[in-house]
């Protein structure tokens, strides 16, 4: 009877797990990544039709775009890069950030984006939208450590638009959030102003490639939810900016252009109810109904004073 090999950390270092695996909806292809327990893992994105398979060292987190011309991925930081940095104290929000490859499936062309936050699909749209980090450093050392912990930081995030290999990809800068109906539709994004302290809601038409401001004021705009066919979008607006109170619902609705104040703590029925600013409201699958959180708020104790 064989001898069963010992579990040692050296065997444990050389298994691998599949964390994310993709088919295609045309069925032609397949995206999966190969992750080391301790190292660098790759992504695999194997032609059914053809049997080839092509290899991108550090690949993570694949999608399909909605029309299947492209993969779109992110590729990591090397290990060995982020230990040495993590083991010389530098903070995790000063680390080097990922990159977006987006990989043509019909001629090999690929095209990279440094400083990368997130991106977002859609299951039947070929746009590829991708939050970026715009940093501007300033710095005197030249200690690896001290020099990223030391940088004087001030960022801003630029949102890019991919639609195909033929066009430029479509940028605007200061975005805070964005947003994209499950199916295909228009891109919604807050853009900070730096005028009085505002923000504003654009909506991008791909079809005109063109974005519209709805919604302009004082204040700040979060938790963006389109309806599955993107044709309403729910958003919550304060003027205090920390969201403690004056939180308002709207809704805007592509048809008529135009948005709706739904509720705020005047039109609820729950006295000293509060839209919450926790939980992202949602729609029903049809669309017909938005579900959304209240809360009551805890009141702020008088501040002490001297008698």
């Amino acid at each position: 009877m064989a001898q069963k090999k010992p579990l040692t950390d050296e065997v444990f270092e050389n298994w691998n797990s599949i964390p994310h695996k993709i088919i295609s909806s045309n069925g032609k292809y397949v995206a999966y990544t190969v992750q080391p327990a301790r190292g660098d893992g790759k992504l695999h994105l194997f032609d059914i039709s053809s049997q080839q398979e092509v290899v991108f060292e550090r690949g993570a987190n694949p999608a399909f775009s909605g029309t299947n011309h492209c993969l779109i991925f992110r590729v990591k930081q090397p290990f060995d890069t982020l230990r040495k940095l993590r083991l010389k104290k530098v903070k995790e929000s000063s680390l080097p950030s990922d990159s977006l490859f987006i990989f043509s499936l019909t001629h090999d062309s690929i095209l990279k984006f440094a400083n990368l936050e997130s991106f977002k699909t859609m299951e039947e749209s070929p746009l590829v939208c991708f939050k970026r980090k715009l940093v501007h450093k300033d710095t005197i050392s030249t200690d690896s450590a001290q020099k990223y912990n030391s940088l004087k930081t001030k960022n801003s995030y630029s949102l890019d638009i991919f639609e195909s290999f033929d066009k430029p990809c479509q940028s605007f800068s200061n975005i805070e959030e964005y947003a994209l109906p499950k199916l295909k539709g228009p891109v919604a994004f807050v853009q900070k102003l730096p005028k009085n302290d505002s923000s504003a809601l654009f909506i991008y038409q791909p079809s005109v490639n063109k974005a519209v401001k709805v919604f302009h004021a004082r204040g700040k705009i979060k938790n963006l939810v389109w309806d599955e066919t993107g044709t309403i979008l729910s958003f919550v607006h304060s003027y205090d900016t920390s969201f403690r109170s004056k939180i308002c619902l709207f809704i805007y609705r592509v048809n008529n252009n135009k948005c709706q104040l739904i509720a705020d703590s005047t039109i609820l029925s729950v006295p000293n109810a509060s839209i919450s600013p926790y939980y992202n409201p949602w729609f029903s699958q049809n669309g017909e109904k938005l579900y959304f959180a209240y809360y009551f708020p805890i009141e702020e104790p008088p501040a002490e004073t001297l008698h």
